[in-house]
């Protein structure tokens, strides 16, 4: 959503962009970040503010940096778990995109982190938030809470007893504003008047709040507001192809991508082949209308095990709710009536595309027998696997907010697929459609050619289908590193030498229950093309040179 979509529905802050790293593929907000590298993440974030904000503040809307700090780096990638880090880990590496986005896109909001560091919870740490983020990185404009992060003062970390308490701890260390509703600051008064603290502390966050209304135009007296166009729906869907046709990353390939329209007989399987849902993260369009059917089920008593008079608003996240997909399925389809799912758009080359539906995000042993894939593929000259999770804030989803993972694998049944199908010994593709790192390396060795689709919204199922048939060349980079197994993590570009990881200058250590490889399945920065390189060595002649390719197009193939 751009800055004119904001204006035009009258919001004048923006909760983005997210800066965390993200190290730890367990935890469940990895899809919404950058990546793991602190250079890449602040590129990213500096765009996203300028682009939010206008270069010189134009747009009238303001772009909230968050969490500040260490959100990603959370124990057991727990969400709102403790954060182990020292200071200069935290002020050189988790805090740069911070520093980069203040001195070079004039960040002016910052949210605060739900976790606690070193002992001390993030919305009580005058340390975090006077000297690093005001001192040391030279922020001056307004700090926000997260939702809710005040009260768990009291009911989490224990360290007050009453909502004046946290209050008063949140204010100090550099607290501006309580999101959601407020509810903790409404005891600030009581505070004051009872000498408890002092209103100059008050004064103080008063001053950062009207600044920053008064710099998208909210206090007429300091100025007209900023005069914004109109949002342009046909310039934002043109962007959003482009960065869709950029994002998908060929992780391997030997040669049996692309295929050729209508010369081989296809048949695609998987459960994500035919669901629209899955290109979908958190913080969507359909997540947002998810919540609205998810809180309705809870409150109504249709979820069995939940008591609506005792339900807490977190339990819509971490209550499994059966039999609720097709009706998510069906709010993806209302929202976006024109999305073809994976299956339709690979029949827009060949239409003799057949499609089998084998396997679940949710196990069937008994929908899954070696006799039924055999037979689903037996007259196929290639087949497509079209994998993943879904990713949200409700439902049986594997990956979203609230939803970490101990063995972030491809959940249900997929995995015996891929066993079934690789016994078949049929060319094998296969896609999958996931935010974050997943444990891959047995999907790897049963595939042919294996695509990552990152939740692409309406225009993930279109470049899939352009992709695998060679008319769209895959370009796309991974922003995180893929282990073999969960034992490596934390696995991450830009690793100190000296850690136990390989470095070409010096001895290391190893895991000795790897022994091919204990380096990661897919490194940082990974992905293949079907471009040809020409080699030529100095000095030799044409008839030396060799021909290089991430297993290149067929000649005269028009790629993109």
């Amino acid at each position: 959503m751009s800055a004119a979509h904001l204006c035009d529905a009258g919001m004048q802050l923006a909760l983005s962009p997210l800066m965390d790293l993200a190290r730890d593929p367990r935890w469940g907000r990895v899809h919404e970040s950058y990546g793991e590298d602190p250079e890449l993440v602040a590129r990213f974030a500096v765009a996203f503010v300028t682009g939010m904000q206008g270069a010189d503040g134009e747009t009238g809307v303001l772009a909230t940096g968050k969490h500040f700090l260490g959100y990603g780096a959370s124990e057991g990638g727990l969400n709102k778990a403790v954060t182990q880090l020292g200071r200069r880990a935290l002020v050189d590496e988790y805090a740069l995109p911070f520093r980069r986005d203040i001195t070079e896109a004039g960040l002016d909001v910052v949210m605060n982190s739900y976790n606690e560091i070193d002992g001390i919870p993030a919305v009580t740490d005058r340390w975090l938030f006077s000297d690093l983020l005001r001192g040391e990185l030279g922020f001056g404009g307004l700090v926000v809470s997260d939702y809710d992060a005040l009260p768990m003062l009291v009911q989490a970390f224990h360290t007050a007893t009453t909502p004046g308490q946290a209050a008063v701890q949140s204010l100090t260390a550099g607290i501006d504003v309580d999101l959601p509703h407020g509810k903790i600051y409404e005891q600030l008064v009581t505070e004051v008047e009872s000498g408890r603290l002092e209103e100059k502390a008050v004064d103080q966050a008063v001053h950062r709040v009207l600044r920053a209304k008064a710099r998208v135009g909210l206090i007429p007296s300091f100025g007209p507001p900023p005069v914004v166009a109109a949002p342009d729906p046909g310039k934002g869907a043109a962007l959003r192809r482009d960065i869709a046709d950029r994002a998908g990353v060929l992780l391997s390939n030997d040669g049996t991508l692309p295929l050729a329209p209508q010369a081989q007989r296809v048949v695609v399987v998987g459960p994500a082949a035919d669901e629209l849902r899955i290109h979908f993260g958190a913080y969507t369009s359909t997540a947002s209308r998810e919540m609205l059917l998810g809180t309705q089920a809870l409150i109504t008593g249709q979820v069995p095990g939940v008591d609506p008079s005792s339900m807490l608003f977190t339990d819509v996240f971490n209550v499994p709710m059966p039999a609720i997909e097709p009706h998510f399925e069906e709010t993806t389809r209302a929202l976006h009536p024109e999305m073809e799912n994976v299956v339709a758009a690979l029949k827009r080359y060949d239409e003799a595309v057949r499609h089998v539906p084998l396997g679940g995000f949710l196990a069937d042993p008994a929908a899954l027998t070696t006799e039924a894939v055999a037979a689903a593929v037996a007259d196929a000259d290639v087949v497509i696997a079209v994998l993943g999770e879904r990713t949200g804030w409700l439902g049986n989803n594997t990956a979203g907010e609230n939803q970490s993972t101990a063995h972030p694998a491809l959940p249900g049944d997929q995995e015996r697929l891929m066993e079934l199908l690789a016994e078949t010994g049929k060319p094998l593709i296969t896609v999958v459609v996931s935010g974050r790192p997943l444990l891959l390396e047995q999907v790897a060795r049963q595939s042919n050619a294996l695509l990552l689709s990152p939740l692409l919204g309406e225009e993930g199922p279109r470049t899939i289908g352009e992709t695998l048939y060679g008319a769209l060349n895959p370009s796309g980079k991974l922003p995180s590193t893929f282990p073999r197994t969960i034992g490596q993590v934390p696995i991450y570009h830009g690793h100190h030498f000296g850690s136990g990881y390989d470095h070409p200058s010096g001895p290391r250590s190893h895991y000795n229950d790897l022994p091919e490889d204990d380096g990661p399945l897919y490194a940082f920065g990974h992905g293949l093309s079907y471009t040809q390189f020409t080699l030529l060595r100095r000095g030799a002649s044409r008839a030396v040179r060799r021909t290089r390719h991430d297993h290149g197009s067929p000649a005269g193939r028009q790629l993109r």
